[in-house]
């Protein structure tokens, strides 16, 4: 899967114009190994193990950068951030976040979307970003716990 996602970025980056640096491409495979979304401190502590003198700016730009091409998302409710697995296209982010263990499940709802872009057109409302944070208990942990409804 990081090969997958790392093949995206350098497309991305060569139809844009944009340069994927070492330092942009090791944080994209960190968050791409990971099955929680994470802090930039937790990356950061990540990326030191490959780069002792990284600093916080050094991660925060890498995180900006990732973002505008549409390869991270930022989770708002745990500042924290994750690889996007849908690159294919541009698109509003929904996410499940479990309460438990920290996974984040992205999720593609198109027709969510589309409903709220209607909405949002009868109201002229322009919408300029939309993020949507569900948070619960998955699976998993429901059957550790012993109560995984069906």
């Amino acid at each position: 899967m990081a090969k997958a996602i790392l093949t995206t970025a350098e497309q991305l980056c060569q139809q844009q114009g944009e340069k994927l640096t070492e330092l942009r491409k090791t944080i994209l495979l960190i968050l791409a190994e990971q099955e929680t979304a994470l802090t930039a401190y937790q990356l950061l502590d990540l990326l030191q193990q490959a780069r002792p003198n990284a600093k916080p700016p050094t991660v925060y730009r890498g995180l900006e950068f990732l973002q505008q091409l549409g390869l991270v998302h930022r989770i708002d409710s745990t500042n924290s951030y994750l690889v996007c697995h849908h690159t294919d296209h541009k698109h509003s982010a929904q996410f499940f976040i479990c309460n438990r263990c920290g996974l984040v499940e992205e999720l593609k709802l198109d027709n969510l979307t589309e409903q709220l872009e209607q909405e949002a057109l009868q109201r002229s409302f322009q919408i300029q970003s939309q993020t949507i944070e569900v948070s619960g208990i998955c699976g998993k942990c429901q059957q550790a716990a012993g109560n995984l409804k069906k």
